[in-house]
C-alpha cells in the first residue's frame, strides 16, 4: 500500500522469479525511527542490502532517490546557455562542481556521465525553477514536486511523481531523471563498496533430491521425522511431489541441514557393517535405534532380528535408551534400512547371516486324523 508497495515494486525486479530457483516468499521490514527526507527511497537502498546480506540471490542491487522541484518568485527567463544547458542535462549549478571519482558504471539509464562521485544538491532549470536532489522534510513541504525514482544499473525498476502544481513540463520530468541518474550512480557505488568489504552471506538456500519412494519415510507419520528434523536443524524443508527438497537454514548451516536429511534416509549407512546403536523407542514389533556416527540416523529393528530365539516382548531383549549392536542388512522395497542384532549373534556362532542355527528343525505339518 502507498510507499511499500513502490518499495516492492523496485526491488521485486531483481529478485529470482517464484517457482525457479527461489521458491520461497520473502518479506521486508522498514523500521523508519526518523526521517528528514525520502523514507521510502531510504527503505530501498537499505531493503536491496538487507536481501543480499540474507542471501538472497539478487541479480544487481537497487537504489532510490527523490528529486524535489521549488519554483522562486523571481520567473524571469533565463539565458539561452543556461536553458540549452539545463535541458541537455548538463546542468549548471552555482558555485558547486560534480568531480567525477570512484569507478564507472554500466550503461545507466540516463543521459550522464556514468561516474561515480560528489552529485550537486540543487539544478537550475529556466523560469526560476530549481531541482533538488535528495529532498528533505522541508523542502517536500514547500516545493512543488517529491519525483521517487529508483532503479538498478539497467534501468527504472519503479516510480512515483507527487505534484502539487498545475503541471510539470516534459523538460522538467527529463531535467529531474539525468538528476536522479546521477545520484542514482553514486548510491549503487556506495552500496556496491559497502557489499564489497563485507563478507560474503553465508548459504542459506539449497536444495537436494530424494526418490519418490523415501518422501514418506522423510516426512514421518503425521509429519513427525520432518518436524523433528526441522526442530534439530533450525531448517525449513519442502518437499516437492517429484522428490525435490527445499532447505532454508537461518542459521547459515545448509551444509548441515543437507547431511540431516540425509542421514534420516539413511544414505550414509552402508550395508553390511556393524554400528553401535542406542534405543530411543519401544514398540510392539520392535526397537527404533539411533546409529552412532551416521548424524542421527535412525532405524527399526524387527522383533524378529532381535535373538536367535523367538522372541515375546521386545522388552525382553532391549531397554529403552539402552546401547547395542546391530548390522545393517539392507533395505526394504520401499528403501528402508534393515537392522540385525540375530545376525551378529550368528556371526559370532559361526554361522552365515542367512544359514539356519545348529537347533533349528524344519517345522512337522500335523498329521490329519484318519477317519474311522
Amino acid at each position: 500500500v502507498g510507499h511499500s508497495e513502490l518499495v516492492r515494486r523496485a526491488l521485486q525486479q531483481s529478485m529470482p522469479r517464484t517457482g525457479t530457483d527461489h521458491p520461497w516468499t520473502v518479506r521486508v521490514n522498514a523500521d523508519t525511527l526518523s526521517s528528514n527526507g525520502s523514507s521510502s527511497m531510504a527503505a530501498v537502498c537499505a531493503g536491496s542490502l538487507a536481501l543480499h546480506a540474507a542471501g538472497i540471490p539478487l541479480s544487481d542491487l537497487t537504489a532510490g532517490v527523490s528529486v524535489g522541484l521549488i519554483t522562486t518568485s523571481d520567473a524571469a527567463a533565463s539565458s539561452p546557455q543556461e536553458k540549452s544547458a539545463a535541458l541537455e542535462g548538463s546542468s549548471p549549478h552555482s558555485g558547486e562542481s560534480s568531480s567525477s571519482s570512484g569507478s564507472s558504471s554500466s550503461t545507466g539509464w540516463f543521459s550522464g556521465s556514468g561516474q561515480a562521485g560528489d552529485v550537486p544538491k540543487t539544478y537550475h532549470l529556466p523560469a526560476g525553477k530549481e531541482l533538488i536532489v535528495d529532498i528533505q522534510g522541508l523542502e517536500d513541504v514547500v516545493g512543488d514536486m517529491d519525483f521517487k525514482i529508483a532503479g538498478t544499473r539497467k534501468g527504472i525498476t519503479a516510480a512515483r511523481l507527487d505534484v502539487k502544481a498545475q503541471g510539470i513540463s516534459a523538460e522538467t520530468v527529463g531535467a529531474a531523471l539525468r538528476a536522479a541518474g546521477e545520484a542514482h550512480t553514486q548510491a549503487l557505488s556506495t552500496m556496491t563498496q559497502a557489499v564489497q568489504a563485507a563478507p560474503p552471506p553465508e548459504d542459506r538456500f539449497g536444495n537436494l533430491t530424494i526418490e519418490q519412494r523415501e518422501i514418506g519415510r522423510l516426512i514421518g507419520p503425521s509429519g513427525a521425522n520432518i518436524k523433528l528434523l526441522q526442530a534439530k536443524t533450525g531448517a525449513l524443508l519442502h518437499v516437492h511431489d517429484s522428490g525435490r527438497v527445499d532447505i532454508y537454514a537461518p542459521r547459515n548451516n545448509l551444509a548441515e541441514a543437507i547431511d540431516a536429511v540425509e542421514s534420516s534416509l539413511g544414505g550414509n549407512v552402508k550395508i553390511g557393517l556393524t554400528y553401535k546403536a542406542k534405543v530411543v523407542k519401544l514398540m510392539d514389533y520392535g526397537a527404533f535405534v539411533e546409529l552412532a556416527g551416521t548424524g542421527g540416523t535412525q532405524a527399526l529393528v524387527h522383533i524378529s532380528e532381535m535373538a536367535l530365539e523367538r522372541v515375546r516382548s521386545v522388552q525382553d531383549v532391549v531397554t529403552e535408551g539402552g546401547e547395542v549392536e546391530v548390522k545393517a542388512i539392507g533395505r526394504d522395497a520401499v528403501g528402508n534400512l534393515r537392522l540385525s542384532m540375530k545376525a551378529l549373534i550368528k556371526e559370532k556362532n559361526g554361522q552365515a547371516a542367512g544359514s539356519p542355527t545348529s537347533d533349528w528343525k524344519p517345522a512337522q505339518r500335523p498329521k490329519r486324523a484318519q477317519s474311522a
